[in-house]
């Protein structure tokens, strides 16, 4: 059990996950509003939102592949709702990962 509320070995901590995730969704609505305002910068906007997603990705899985109380079969399941629904997928994975964390407070 891990009482100092930091992550184990390998792991990517919390606050590092749910910060990239949040900035994906920033980046994306904010690509989307360029779009949408016909703006010169929209493709820039839209490219940036698709490079955190990426980031995004990248440290879920870092993190997914490092815990060893994860499944294949489940790790397989993250990696498509990673890859084909991004935004659902990464805000399920952040509320698993915050309730394990509050449980292992407690």
């Amino acid at each position: 059990m891990n009482t100092n509320n930091k992550p184990l070995a390998g792991q990517v901590p919390l606050h590092i996950l749910r910060s990239s995730f949040f900035v994906m969704i920033a980046l994306s609505l904010l690509g989307a509003w360029l779009r949408y305002s016909h703006s010169y910068w929209a493709d820039y906007g839209l490219l940036l939102a698709l490079f955190a997603g990426l980031v995004f990705g990248l440290l879920a899985l870092k993190d997914m592949f490092n815990t060893a109380s994860r499944s294949t079969s489940e790790k397989i399941m993250w990696i498509v709702g990673l890859i084909f629904l991004p935004l659902i997928t990464g805000f399920i994975y952040l509320r698993r990962k915050e309730a394990a964390s509050y449980r292992s407070r407690r």
